[in-house]
């Protein structure tokens, strides 16, 4: 996974997560202004990127920030069922990374077999 994937899925969890607290806090507007400048990263980070790879990591490092911030800063309440949802975000994250070591693995056995 390049470092580049992993700088769009941040900013683009970063930027969920801002707009994720704005309509929790009641401020809609910023709300829509966060959820649009997701859109914007999330268009331009399908040059460098598929679809699925991304949204899986994007969609995985959202879950847990916004946890945090439901726990430390809305002091939600969480349970043992939470806390394993978001371990297998983390594991989400970790195999999405081993598919990407795997398909480099096949395409380069592909290559010796010509």
């Amino acid at each position: 996974m390049s470092s580049i994937i992993i700088l769009f899925a941040l900013i683009i969890s970063l930027t969920e997560a801002f707009a994720q607290y704005s309509l929790k806090s009641n401020k809609l507007f910023f709300g829509i202004i966060g959820y649009s400048i997701v859109a914007m990263i999330l268009f331009t980070s399908y040059n460098y990127e598929d679809l699925g790879h991304m949204n899986l990591i994007w969609s995985c490092v959202s879950i847990i920030m916004c946890f945090f911030i439901g726990v430390f800063i809305f002091n939600e309440k969480f349970n043992k069922y939470t806390m394993v949802a978001v371990i297998f975000a983390i594991s989400a994250i970790y195999f999405g990374h081993l598919s990407d070591d795997l398909e480099n693995w096949s395409n380069d056995i592909l290559k010796l077999n010509k």
